[in-house]
């Protein structure tokens, strides 16, 4: 096999980098920062450009800093997802995604099917933006303070090359069906959940695609009755994102009970049970309910401007069914500056657990991915997921 060559699903395609006697040992004696890393590359992402980007951009700079990988080109959904749940994660030091954001959902939910998840939840991911929404690299490179717009795809792979380890919260969700989910960005429901599910249609366009169904949507306005119920945070901050690759690195090598346990804040109730007192209950008329954990929802859209990667928050928008066109026009206007918050009639409230029941039927999305629209709730898991940086 050609060492330069990619790998297809029955056979991985890799680059064997060779090992320097002056890095770090693992637990084990070998040297971590020369495992390889495990590359998912999706073609049909957006508009479909991933594998270029791989081949012409990333494949290049990987080599050039003697990065070894193994590289997956996905074939059909959940492909990745069934992959993660049977092999031996232990062969590699991180995960690469180059796609859109649905393919970061898959790779956590694969890990997250797995009985031992909780050991591999933590693995460091990297993310090269190449779909239709990109939401969780440009999030990662405003929290780091990093120049994004002016070459996305090189500061991506450079955060892969350097593969410093930033912890990230993830939520926790739980539907009325029984099902639990690991979302890494938001739930929505409304008119965002209609742009982003009914603008699949556009995908050739890309990110474009989402601006131009928000208009489509706004000409013809949905309005969904729920009920929204959530636990208000107690002195939000921050959450440093200094973390030493060796302080990682052992914490996923050690095996022992302490380090594989996920800490969960068991603040949701059982999902048929009421919510405890100290929640506030909202039921109205909405034109949309959203809840991110990212400072940006997709390249564009900067939608939660206080959102850290692991500030311990789920920043809850709400928008009623009082507010008008005008304002709902100003309101899709400004969100890629984030001064869409201070629109009279939007709501930005910073929470650590939720439960929305619709009463309306509607478009219920979590992470882009659509989930039957009944009740689910939802409760932060913090610095339980591990990206990579510079």
């Amino acid at each position: 096999m050609d060492s330069n060559e990619v790998i297809q699903p029955k056979k991985i395609e890799n680059y064997n980098a060779p090992h320097h006697s002056d890095h770090p040992q693992d637990l084990d004696g070998d040297p971590p920062l020369w495992k390889k890393l495990l590359v998912f590359i999706n073609p049909n992402s957006g508009p479909g450009r991933a594998h270029k980007i791989f081949e012409e951009q990333v494949k290049p700079i990987l080599e050039e800093a003697e990065v070894a990988y193994d590289a997956v080109v996905t074939e059909r959904a959940n492909h990745a997802m069934d992959l993660l749940q049977k092999e031996d994660l232990s062969q590699w030091r991180g995960i690469v995604i180059i796609s859109g954001d649905g393919l970061i959902y898959e790779v956590l939910n694969g890990i997250f099917k797995r009985p031992d998840w909780e050991k591999y939840i933590s693995i460091p991911i990297g993310i090269i933006p190449g779909g239709s929404g990109n939401g969780l690299a440009r999030a990662i490179a405003h929290t780091l303070q990093e120049p994004y717009l002016e070459n996305p795809v090189l500061v991506s792979t450079l955060n892969v090359v350097h593969a410093r380890p930033v912890p990230m919260d993830l939520v926790l969700i739980e539907t009325s069906l029984g099902q639990e989910i690991l979302s890494f960005l938001s739930i929505g429901y409304g008119l965002l959940a209609d742009v982003d599910k009914e603008s699949e249609r556009l995908r050739f366009m890309g990110e474009m695609r989402f601006t131009v169904w928000a208009l489509v949507r706004l000409a013809s306005l949905r309005r969904y009755r729920a009920r929204i119920s959530y636990r208000v945070a107690d002195g939000t901050g921050p959450i440093s994102p200094a973390v030493s690759a060796n302080e990682m690195y052992s914490k996923q090598c050690d095996t022992s009970e302490e380090t594989q346990h996920i800490k969960r804040p068991n603040q949701c109730p059982p999902i048929n049970e009421d919510v405890p007192d100290d929640w506030i209950i909202v039921e109205d008329e909405f034109i949309m309910i959203y809840a991110t954990y990212q400072s940006y929802i997709s390249s564009d859209c900067f939608f939660a401007p206080k959102a850290q990667l692991s500030d311990g928050v789920i920043w809850l928008l709400m928008i009623r069914s009082t507010i008008g066109k005008a304002g709902l026009l100003q309101f899709l206007l400004k969100m890629s500056d984030g001064s869409h918050v201070d629109i009279p009639g939007v709501e930005m409230i910073p929470v650590t657990a939720l439960r929305l029941e619709p009463i309306s039927e509607g478009i219920l999305m979590v992470d882009g991915e659509e989930v039957p629209c009944s009740t689910i709730q939802g409760e932060v898991l913090p610095q339980a997921a591990t990206v990579m940086a510079q």
